[in-house]
């Protein structure tokens, strides 16, 4: 996972965040960027582009330095079914998951969620708000 260092300050009169130019992301790798408003994570999916506090709700970990792609869903016994591809990100202190797009727990193993940002894409440039999102939206990749 590629890291700045430096905190970046907002670049656009929203307050958002140049985190840098769409291609500068490869799909489905977590960068983590120093904001102002903290440690954020940005990964680009084919789906668009989401935003996460880099902060674990259970125990404060750097959760986007953990895995990020899908997890085993609900099934039959003796299958193993994977879903939920490109919007999964398991903490690597315990293993807990959480949903990128909306920043709650899989399967609601904890009651706490990940603070999501909104991503906008302008000029082929990446932007981070700072206004916390809900649900993010994933943005246009292109």
């Amino acid at each position: 996972m590629d890291e700045k260092t430096a905190a970046l300050a907002p670049v656009k009169p929203s307050g958002a965040y140049d985190v840098g130019a769409v291609e500068d992301f490869e799909f489905d790798v977590v960068k983590i960027f120093e904001l102002e408003i903290g440690s954020v994570g940005v990964v680009r999916t084919s789906r668009g582009f989401y935003a996460v506090r880099n902060r674990c709700p259970h125990m404060g970990a750097p959760v986007c330095r953990g895995r990020f792609g899908g997890t085993n869903v609900t099934s039959e016994p003796d299958d193993l079914v994977y879903g939920f591809r490109e919007d999964v990100i398991r903490c690597p202190w315990h293993g807990l998951e959480f949903h990128m797009s909306t920043g709650e727990s899989v399967y609601g193993m904890t009651k706490g969620r990940l603070i999501t940002y909104t991503v906008d894409i302008e000029d082929g440039r990446v932007l981070v708000s700072r206004r916390r999102g809900g649900n993010a939206r994933p943005s246009t990749s292109s």
